[in-house]
């Protein structure tokens, strides 16, 4: 039989046992590896891997893979084993679940490789990340073993994701003490937490990471957390803040732009509706403050969702979108440094301005432009494809889930644009036609993903030949067209 065939079933399988819909989406890392891991199985054998740097320990490894991998941590492996590198990646993966295979051998292999696996990561020179994906159990060993001394100059990233209903931060913040050259962390917790009075107090001491990315899933996280980062001696450091479920405010995020000064990421959502900021004033230093910062390359900006789901009076929503929309112009009134700018579920009314669109004309440090989400009507979908026409730095754009259908527009610019590689129109009504007889006749596009579900006949037709016909867009190198009634289950086909 294929061996292509036999790795598809398993990994279908795979991905249907353990895909969670309800756990987090694609900021849930486990999520996105059994994505990853279904989308490359038409692919698995293609690829051969000589020389293995990073290594996976999930809960059912197998004895003889992790005494393999015992081996080359203690640098006592075979002269002929494929694990002749440098580790610089291990993976701790659902060690806390229980066993499906070799269940007799888990204490045996909790006491005989475990335990060697964490003491060898003491002299691995060139391990730069440590993954602890579901491994809380790990992380206490980590921490019931420690006497404080230094893990590994080298660790550089740290990521900790956990679905416990009480994760212990203390822990977690005992283990980032012990990384002095750490750049980055990932952290994840889908469940409750204890011990954020620990993480709060270390990052106000300040610490040597540069990269913090806190999701709390459908938690609130504490604000304390973002305040006393960015009060820290080591302020001056953060370059990329990424945060879900910590509310801040219009004057949060002045302070954020305002005292991080080389902060080149920004990815934290504002509640834009807070009663306390309801004034022009507020609005108009936020966005003084980002257009005149010197480092931001990538600006996220949308709005925070309360849990509450209390609703904003219409006269106080009407107010703050009217400053919003001014502000979000203003920004970019000068030119900037920004190269990403990402636009997720803000009021179409807010982000449809001529005014905001004929300043992004000036902005040549600008590469990739995402409005999505119902951020972008009809109306504003003709004020972008007038920016497009002018702004020949752009090379990606995404305009998802904004249910648009006027084409037209949109359609001129891709006949003609050079700029244009990237392009993502999935989620909207567009009929297609206009839109891909532009893209043919241009033939510049890289990648296109879209959406079939309003497309006329004709541009069924014009789709299929593209795919059936590589001469037709001999640049196109990835291209994915969803349909509504598709489901995971169309990559196994």
């Amino acid at each position: 039989m294929n061996n292509l065939h036999i790795i598809n079933k398993i990994i279908k399988s795979v991905f249907e046992q353990h895909y969670n819909p309800d756990g987090g989406g694609l900021d849930n890392p486990r999520n996105k590896w059994i994505i990853n891991l279904a989308l490359i199985s038409h692919q698995w054998f293609d690829v051969v891997t000589l020389q293995f740097t990073k290594i996976v320990i999930h809960n059912n490894s197998s004895i003889k893979t992790l005494s393999l991998i015992t081996k080359h941590l203690e640098q006592r492996q075979s002269p002929y084993s494929i694990l002749q590198q440098p580790i610089t990646e291990i993976r701790f993966e659902s060690m806390d679940q229980q066993r499906y295979i070799d269940k007799i051998s888990s204490n045996f292999i909790n006491t005989q490789f475990t335990s060697k696996i964490l003491k060898s990561l003491y002299n691995q020179p060139k391990l730069e990340s440590l993954l602890l994906i579901d491994s809380d159990s790990i992380l206490a060993d980590l921490d019931k073993n420690s006497d404080n001394s230094i893990i590994s100059n080298s660790i550089k990233k740290l990521v900790y994701s956990t679905s416990l209903q009480n994760s212990n931060l203390t822990q977690y913040a005992n283990l980032i003490k012990r990384l002095p050259g750490l750049e980055c962390i990932y952290l994840y917790c889908e469940g409750g937490f204890t011990g954020i009075d620990d993480l709060i107090e270390l990052f106000a001491r300040g610490t040597s990471i540069q990269d913090y990315q806190i999701n709390f899933g459908g938690l609130p996280g504490p604000k304390r957390l973002i305040g006393q980062l960015i009060d820290s001696p080591n302020a001056h450091m953060v370059k990329k803040l990424q945060t879900s479920g910590i509310s801040i405010t219009v004057g949060d995020a002045i302070d954020i732009f305002s005292k991080l000064k080389n902060l080149e990421s920004f990815n934290v959502p504002i509640n834009y509706y807070n009663l306390e900021f309801t004034r022009k004033e507020p609005f108009t230093t936020l966005s003084t403050t980002i257009g005149q910062h010197k480092c931001i390359k990538e600006l996220f900006l949308y709005e925070h969702h309360n849990p509450t789901g209390d609703i904003v009076d219409e006269k106080i929503k009407w107010c703050v979108d009217a400053h919003l929309r001014a502000a979000l112009a203003d920004i970019f009134v000068s030119k900037t440094t920004i190269e990403l700018l990402s636009i997720d579920e803000l009021p179409s009314q807010v982000v449809s301005s001529p005014d905001l669109f004929d300043n992004l004309k000036q902005q040549d440090n600008l590469q990739v432009v995402k409005i999505s989400n119902g951020s972008l009507d009809n109306t504003g979908i003709d004020f972008l494809s007038k920016t497009l026409m002018v702004n020949n730095s752009i090379y990606f754009v995404s305009l998802q889930n904004n249910n648009l259908s006027n084409e037209r527009a949109l359609a001129q610019v891709l006949s003609t644009s050079t700029s244009i590689k990237e392009l993502d129109i999935s989620g909207n009504s567009f009929i297609g036609t206009e839109i891909l007889l532009s893209i043919i006749k241009n033939n510049k596009l890289n990648s296109l993903t879209c959406n079939s579900d309003n497309f006329s006949a004709e541009a069924k037709s014009l789709y299929n030949n593209v795919i059936n016909n590589p001469n037709t867009l001999s640049n196109l190198t990835h291209h994915v067209c969803f349909n509504k009634n598709d489901s995971y289950l169309r990559f196994f086909q």
